[in-house]
């Protein structure tokens, strides 16, 4: 419910107040104080010894021998006197607390009767006394007026002053006598009321109980309510009052953070975790909050946390449990943790002795090395936090450059290693290539399968001609193929003919290759051209001659010559002689030039001299020539990626038919060789051939291609990262390890240092306090040395300042607040501890002694109205549920029935007392005279005895932290196990030892109580006539069934049910509460107990770790029992667990998983988690991912080595394992995890 729909008009609200205090009203009835006639024992001291008496008022106090001289009056005055106290007893059991008082004079009118003053008193008993003669009977503080009696006398229109009655300025003596006083009233009373009187008695007994203290207070809030705004937050929202309820709702606050704060600013004493921490930094900074606690289990730690820190702040903390047991826990943790100095139990009859105690203890002080201590050890946590979460940083940090951790690299490239198909390459990308890659694996993958198919991976060069081709079409491939044919059908036997022509007619010597041949045909094409210009007889004249002669003037000039001008003319005349007829050339230098060059060639190839000849078909021959160049020329484009490479025309002529040949024989690769070699193609220019190079050197299959694709993508990027980060590159895990151990010793430090910083911060507050107000302090310490008990009220009004300072952290329950706390301002914060079951009444005079309030309760078994109404307008947070050994069919009944989620907590081992009982017994009694039902019966008292006994003789040595609590949901029901027990005891020395474990409770009192075992006893029966009445006590009260929830819910381990009666015997049209609905849906669970499907833990289908699906393979190959994810579906769970083959998984193993490092905050990864599964029954141990990654053996020889130390292990085998199935025998690494690789 939010507070929108909570709201109420202020006339609502208050009439829904009014109708509060109605019920409670009729709830208790009258009180001694309005109606003597319900006073249970009394003493009568009206006709004591006048001497004694006088005693008594003059000293305030006498012995009970001194008021009765007589020895029968005496021994009958020890009977009365010990009534008294067991009355008191009785009270203080079932309302929280009991004042004894001393009732000086009775009023009576017509059909009342009530005391007038009161003086509280106390019964001081001497220790080991077997009887009451010397028992002291001692004022604790002045004399009231009746508060009952000044109201009714206002109903009666007769207006009473307390303080003008007491004041002794109105006595003649300036003392108010008694009887002057009661005369005094007479006379204001007057004909007011009818036959109104004023008895002189003194009675001795139990007067005023809670519920009249608290139906006065509530009054006197209703009054104020009334008038308007009380300038009370807390009780203006209830009132309805909206500027109120904003402050509270909107109070701003900082944000809620999961995180670990600076552990110099952890003021909160214990282990406690963020949530409570932020409780206690908002609730510090003035808001009020609503910790929604399941089961309202360790509650006191949360108080305590909450309270260190206000004090801290400068705030006075109120710590109200509305459960007895819960003060004792909270006392206990405040002790723990060294702050019991600062605490004061005001029903702590010796409370006077404790402030003086501690002032004195702030006067003596000396500063000590606790807030040192802290710093130190702080700055140590921070340095090994930062270093921890700076190692796991870089574990799982997200790569700037790459957006992926080093984690999910040796994650993946665990998995990939364990892939059927092995990969194992070892080579490694460019960083270019990888980044270009990274988006595209898929298809590249898929390329890579193709060219498997394509026979990539097996087609080597002695397969293939073709092998590694250029050739990308069918075109080209229909080209190439053609252009071999070509060749080898026509051209190059064509060319064998033409080269013997050639040899023939010429006399050039026979070429070995296209090369030397093609060389031929040049020096023949330009032969023709020389001969087309001059005759043969050229070659045989002196060239060197005619070149000479014919050269210009200006080269002649230039260059210089020794060749006269007739000579010069005659070769020049002779060169022209020789040109063929009607051949015209424009240079005759540069011609003969040319046929020099010619004449060179010629007799390179002729050397034994002659006139050239040109072979006939020189055409032919040329044409030729050029055809089969082009075609070489192709297929030495297409040629120059094989092998055997390309230049067909340095080949010899057998060689070079060879070849083409077996291109030729082998044409059919050219139906795949273009595809593949496209493929080919692609991955050089991306990077990927050094890759398909070693799949084809280690002939790969296709399938395994992509695997083998990741192996080298993800090996390229871990070194990369890794590279990046000395951290990680030098790490096997054993410096996690050693880190994450050193951060769990120094935090468990730096809880331990909080509470005695705190302690010696707060004492030197105190103590410069006191120096500043040293004659404050001085009378202070006067008074308080006084044997008279000094009230608490006076102190808080003569020295509220120095009080607050000396004991910041009050205690009470809130019926001791009412009893010793006048109504108003007390503390800054008050906690209310358990508040889910507690009187609406008890939370107004709580809230209004306070600024602030935190209220812990488990949201969904609240019943309170005024804890619910004021719930919603609280700051809200929730703590998580603590970890217990609850069967998990008590979980399922109490999560199906309203209790709210109930995770089920997974134990190292199964209950072996089953978790849940039910027995039923055969009883019947006799109805009591005031409810008509039979709220008890032997029997079944008997039951729970021998339920008892029993757990008691379970045990060798019963643990001291053991407890067992027996619920009961009645009163009678309560005192009469309660009395049976004690009179066993009594014949039993052992029972009496156990019983210091067993508390008996209401089924009202069990919110936040913790217990091992509990014992539930309906205690209802039949009649003696076989009729169950159809009433069941406090389960008919609203909210019965959340408390029947609480109490299911109270026990770590087993519960016993107990009735006398069946499901069968309740009639569901008379049973209209919702508590005895439930009951009976309970008795009928249990009655099919067995039958109730028990929860069972198990592998979760959810994906696990790679590196521990390996690491689980080879400890299974060790001869171990290994589950992965195993707990339940929605509940608890380990990610691996381990245990011997047919025997309960005794080892919970940790890693640095997803959800590991899901946790936030370092302290609930690294200590928490493990203290639950410690708590739970497991061994634990961590293994951290880049120990498993680096060197898996060792890992598992870690967890071998563990469970020898747990079980003896003799089913685990010790030597080197066979490699399971499909999974590697172990990774191979280089320096550190730098260089981890997963090839085998």
């Amino acid at each position: 419910m939010n507070a929108t729909e909570n709201k109420l008009e202020p006339a609502a609200a208050l009439e829904r107040i009014r109708s509060w205090y109605r019920e409670y009203r009729n709830e208790h009835g009258p009180s001694p104080v309005e109606d003597l006639s319900q006073l249970e024992a009394r003493l009568d001291l009206t006709h004591a010894h006048p001497s004694g008496i006088a005693q008594l008022f003059a000293s305030g106090h006498v012995q009970l021998s001194s008021l009765f001289r007589d020895s029968g009056m005496l021994r009958a005055g020890q009977r009365r006197l010990s009534r008294v106290l067991e009355d008191q007893i009785a009270v203080e059991s079932a309302s929280g607390n009991a004042q004894l008082s001393l009732a000086v004079g009775v009023a009576s009118w017509k059909g009342s009767a009530m005391p007038l003053l009161l003086y509280p008193v106390q019964v001081d008993q001497e220790e080991g006394a077997e009887s009451l003669a010397h028992a002291q009977i001692r004022f604790t503080s002045t004399a009231t007026l009746n508060p009952a009696f000044i109201s009714a006398m206002h109903d009666q229109g007769v207006m009473l002053d307390e303080d003008a009655l007491l004041d002794s300025s109105q006595y003649a003596d300036n003392s108010p006598e008694t009887s002057a006083l009661f005369s005094r009233i007479t006379s204001l009373v007057g004909d007011s009321v009818d036959s109104f009187i004023v008895e002189r008695e003194i009675i001795l007994g139990c007067f005023i109980h809670s519920s009249t203290l608290f139906i006065e207070e509530a009054q006197t809030l209703l009054r104020r309510m009334e008038r308007g705004v009380t300038g009370n937050d807390l009780l203006d929202t209830l009132a309805g009052n909206d500027k109120a309820a904003a402050f509270l709702s909107e109070y701003p606050v900082s944000s809620y953070t999961p995180y670990d704060i600076d552990p110099h600013n952890e003021l909160e004493i214990g282990d406690v975790d963020n949530v409570t921490r932020y409780a206690a930094q908002i609730v510090s900074s003035g808001a009020s909050a609503f910790v929604d606690l399941p089961g309202g289990r360790d509650s006191e730690s949360i108080a305590a946390g909450v309270t260190s820190r206000a004090i801290m702040n400068g705030k006075t903390v109120l710590y109200v449990p509305c459960v007895p047991s819960q003060k004792r826990r909270f006392v206990k943790q405040v002790k723990r943790y060294d702050m019991s100095g600062m605490l004061l139990d005001i029903n702590d009859s010796a409370f006077n002795n404790a402030i003086d105690h501690q002032l004195i203890a702030a006067v003596g002080f000396q500063p000590g090395t606790a807030s040192s201590h802290f710093d130190q050890v702080a700055d140590e946590l921070v340095g090994v936090r930062t270093r921890l979460a700076r190692y796991l940083g870089d574990l799982h940090g997200k790569n700037k450059e790459w957006g992926i951790s080093a984690y999910e690299t040796i994650q993946n490239l665990a998995r990939i290693s364990a892939l059927p198909t092995h990969p194992a390459t070892h080579v490694r990308l460019t960083e270019g290539a990888a980044r270009q890659l990274g988006n595209s694996m898929d298809a590249w993958s898929k390329k890579l399968v193709r060219a498997g198919e394509l026979g990539e991976f097996e087609i080597g060069p002695e397969d293939t001609s073709w092998f590694k081709a250029a050739v990308y079409s069918e075109q080209e491939a229909v080209n190439a193929y053609q252009r071999v044919v070509r060749l080898l059908e026509k051209l190059l036997p064509d060319v064998r003919e033409q080269i013997r022509m050639v040899v023939e007619t010429c006399g050039f010597p026979i070429p070995n290759t296209m090369q030397e041949w093609s060389r031929q045909v040049v020096v023949l094409k330009n032969l023709r051209r020389v001969l087309d210009v001059f005759q043969p007889a050229v070659f045989e004249r002196d060239i060197p001659a005619m070149i000479e002669a014919s050269k210009s003037k200006a080269a002649r000039k230039a260059e210089g010559t020794t060749m006269g001008f007739w000579e010069r003319r005659r070769h020049v005349k002779e060169a022209k002689s020789l040109l063929r007829v009607g051949a015209q050339v424009e240079d005759l230098h540069e011609a003969l030039l040319v046929v020099a060059k010619q004449a060179e060639q010629w007799r390179m190839f002729v050397p034994h001299g002659g006139w050239p000849v040109l072979p006939p078909k020189l055409d032919d021959i040329i044409d030729t020539q050029d055809a089969i160049l082009s075609d070489l020329t192709a297929l030495n484009t297409v040629l120059a990626t094989t092998p055997d490479g390309a230049e067909l025309e340095s080949v010899q002529f057998a060689a070079l038919e060879s070849r083409l040949q077996s291109l030729f024989d082998d044409h059919r690769s050219l139906d795949t060789l273009p595809e593949r070699s496209a493929l080919e193609r692609d991955f050089v220019a991306n990077g990927l051939g050094d890759l398909v190079d070693d799949l084809r050197n280690r002939r790969v299959s296709k399938d395994a291609a992509p695997g083998e694709l990741q192996l080298a993508w993800w090996t390229t990027i871990f070194e990369l990262i890794v590279h990046s980060s000395p951290i990680i590159s030098n790490q096997d895990g054993s410096v996690l390890s050693s880190a994450s151990e050193r951060f769990a010793q120094v935090d468990a430090e730096h809880v331990a240092s909080v509470g005695p910083m705190v302690n010696q911060e707060m004492t030197k507050r105190l103590s410069e306090l006191l120096f500043s107000r040293s004659h404050e302090a001085n009378q202070l310490h006067t008074l308080l040395a006084n044997p008279a008990r000094v009230p608490l009220s006076r102190l808080r009004r003569d020295y509220p300042n120095i009080l607050t300072a000396t004991k910041p952290i009050l205690v009470a329950s809130p019926a001791t607040l009412v009893a010793n706390t006048s109504l108003g301002h007390l503390a800054d914060i008050a906690i209310i501890d358990s508040a889910a079951h507690m009187n609406p009444l008890e939370l107004l005079s709580i809230l209004a002694r306070v600024d602030q309030a935190v209220v812990i309760a488990h949201r969904e078994t609240i019943t309170s109205p005024a804890v619910a109404a004021l719930v919603p307008y609280l700051k809200q947070l929730k703590v998580r549920a603590r970890v217990d050994h609850r069967d998990p069919r008590i979980s399922r009944f109490l999560e199906d029935n309203g209790y709210g989620k109930v995770p089920l907590m997974l134990s190292s081992t199964p209950n072996p007392r089953g978790g849940v009982r039910y027995t039923r017994v055969e009883a019947s009694g006799v109805p009591s005279p005031t409810t008509g039902l039979v709220e008890s019966s032997k029997s079944e008292i008997d039951k729970v005895i021998e339920l008892v006994i029993g757990r008691a003789t379970g045990f060798s040595i019963v643990p001291a932290s053991y407890s067992l609590t027996i619920v009961t949901i009645s009163q009678v029901h309560r005192q009469r196990i309660g009395a049976e027990l004690k009179s066993r005891s009594s014949k039993d020395p052992g029972l009496r030892k156990f019983l210091r474990h067993v508390r008996i409770v209401g089924i009202n009192e069990v919110s936040g109580v913790e217990s091992d075992d509990v014992i539930l006893t309906l205690g209802f029966a039949r009649t003696t006539h076989g009729r169950l009445l159809q009433q069941f006590g406090m389960l008919e009260l609203n909210g019965g069934d959340a408390m029947l929830l609480d109490a299911l819910a109270l026990a770590h381990v087993h519960v016993d049910v107990v009735s006398s009666f069946g499901s069968q015997d309740l009639d569901d049209e008379r049973l209209r509460q919702p508590g005895a609905q439930l009951m009976k849906k309970l008795l009928a669970w249990c009655e099919h107990i067995d039958e109730v499907k028990v929860p069972v833990p198990g592998p979760l289908p959810k994906e696990s770790s790679t590196l521990l699906i390996d690491l689980a393979e080879r400890m299974r190959a060790r001869g171990l029992h290994v589950e992965l994810n195993y707990g339940f579906p929605d509940g608890m769970s380990i990610p691996m667990v381990v245990g011997l083959p047919g025997k309960p998984f005794v080892l919970a193993i940790e890693t640095d998983d997803a959800g590991f490092m899901s946790i936030p905050s370092t302290r609930q990864r690294h200590r928490f988690e493990m203290e639950d599964l410690q708590a739970m029954g497991w061994s634990v141990m961590v293994v951290w991912s880049v120990a498993a990654f680096v060197n898996p053996d060792k890992e598992v020889d870690r967890v071998v080595a563990r469970m020898a130390e747990i079980v003896g292990a003799p089913g685990v085998k010790g030597t080197q394992p066979r490699p399971a199935s499909g999974v590697p025998n172990g990774r191979t690494a280089g320096a550190g995890a730098a260089g981890a690789r997963t090839g085998r």
